[in-house]
């Protein structure tokens, strides 16, 4: 009985000694291994990550350095002022009576100031014609070389006595902002 618990107190002593040996060598180094990999696969994810921003911060740059060479080149052109006021207003009349539509071209009475000399005053642009014509307007109105900024467009059919039901009138108004130098 004697050697019988000798044995089994060497025994419970041995795997208490075994025991966290193989916990080290089959759990913890592995885990050791893995932690360090990944480690290693997260601080090249971050250099690779840092690389692609750093060329996406250059690009934005770059892009607005852009940006900003074609405000300067073209924009001023763009802005009306006082001498192209009656170009403005008979060039859109003309558009208009090209397509057989009615045009008139109101603005406000308060001129807004930004900090490059830019003025902008509240526009509308009022029409009426046939559907086709007013889309074929507002087509070429796209393409004058005006800066004009738009908030609201509406389209609706307009309330005429009397119009065929085969071409009905249609009224147009666009609401926004002219802008001055």
């Amino acid at each position: 009985m004697y050697s019988n618990l000798r044995n089994r107190t060497i025994l419970f002593g041995l795997l208490f000694l075994i025991a966290p040996l193989a916990i080290q060598l089959f759990a913890v180094r592995p885990l050791q291994h893995s932690r360090a990999v990944l480690t290693q696969e997260i601080k090249a994810d971050i250099q690779k990550n840092s690389t692609v921003f750093s060329r996406l911060q250059q690009s934005f740059q770059e892009s607005n350095r852009e940006r900003q060479r074609y405000e300067a080149s073209t924009l001023p052109q763009a802005l009306l002022d006082k001498d192209s006021v009656i170009t403005f207003f008979t060039g859109l009349e003309a558009l208009g009576n090209s397509r057989d539509i009615a045009v008139t071209i109101t603005f406000g009475s308060e001129l807004k100031q930004d900090t490059n000399g830019v003025q902008t005053i509240a526009t509308t642009i009022h029409g009426r014609g046939e559907y086709m014509n007013i889309l074929s307007f507002l087509r070429s109105l796209e393409q004058e070389p005006y800066y004009v900024t738009s908030t609201s467009i509406s389209i609706v059919r307009a309330a005429v006595a009397g119009e065929s039901s085969t071409n009905p009138q249609i009224e147009l108004i666009i609401n926004g902002e002219t802008n001055w130098k």
